[in-house]
């Protein structure tokens, strides 16, 4: 569901959670992934490719989201979460996956910091560790940060989706629908075509 800002600070995490996946840090492995959870060229550590230990602890983190009942995120479940970092500058630019613009993203950072713009918003926002953000993934962004820059990230999306919509309808990039923008007037003029039933 759009936004009308870029980034929201949604809750804070207990300072231990973010401890506890630090002190594995010499077992996070991230290697460039065509995700482009924070940006193009960004470097991921996905769930199902970590260690025990750090899967464990991603969980957990995880379930703390979920536990906090955000109204946003009623109906949904967890799609995807990793680790993931980049090393200076990275654009998100759309179109991008289905499933990143049908759900909503989460970042939780671990270390480091992170600023992140659009041209659609005139505020620049900071992403610092022990905070929940949300992200406007329906939009263009460009993240900057230093090296030690790490975030958790947590893709939800809605129940049935998840269950139902077949995988190569939710990893295709798809158009950016009118009621997306913040202001609907800057959509190309295409006419949206409805579905027959």
């Amino acid at each position: 569901m759009y936004f009308n800002t870029l980034i929201e600070n949604v809750a804070s995490v207990p300072g231990y959670f973010i401890d506890d996946i630090l002190n594995l840090r010499n077992s996070i492995k991230l290697i460039e992934d065509e995700r482009h959870i924070i940006g193009q060229g960004n470097k991921i550590l996905r769930f199902a490719n970590a260690d025990a230990t750090v899967r464990y602890m991603m969980s957990d983190l995880t379930a703390f989201v979920t536990s906090q009942q955000l109204p946003f995120l009623k109906n949904m479940v967890s799609y995807e979460s990793g680790i993931a970092s980049i090393d200076g500058t990275a654009n998100i630019i759309m179109p991008t996956r289905y499933i990143a613009r049908a759900g909503e993203q989460l970042l939780i950072p671990l270390k480091g910091t992170a600023s992140v713009s659009s041209k659609e918003f005139d505020e620049t926002f900071t992403l610092s560790p022990g905070f929940i953000y949300r992200l406007n993934n329906r939009v263009d962004s460009t993240f900057t940060a230093g090296p030690d820059f790490l975030t958790l990230f947590v893709s939800l999306v809605d129940f049935d989706m998840k269950k139902y919509l077949l995988a190569h309808d939710w990893h295709s990039p798809y158009t950016r629908k009118k009621d997306e923008y913040k202001d609907p007037a800057l959509a190309p003029q295409i006419a949206e075509v409805q579905p027959v039933y």
